[in-house]
């Protein structure tokens, strides 16, 4: 079931769920939800999103981060289109 913003999982608690993730703008950039929803478990849904890459680097330069900034802080890698 999806659910809306600012909703949590059963189980979380605001506290655990960044506050960036209803409009983070790397998620449509997966093209694959399994491996979007591993990067959500690990940083966006727990305990972790403070120290996600793109959490903490809007945080210290108030700007957003490069689009192709993953959490753990390593880039994308965009395959072109055949």
């Amino acid at each position: 079931m999806k659910r809306g913003p600012g909703e949590e999982r059963l189980g979380e608690s605001p506290k655990t769920v960044c506050e960036n993730v209803d409009r983070c703008p790397l998620f449509p950039l997966f093209s694959m939800e399994s491996t979007l929803n591993v990067w959500k478990a690990l940083y966006c849904h727990s305990s972790q999103h403070k120290s996600c890459a793109r959490f903490v680097f809007v945080n210290e330069h108030k700007k957003p981060p490069p689009a192709d900034m993953l959490p753990d802080g390593t880039k994308l890698k965009v395959l072109p289109d055949r």
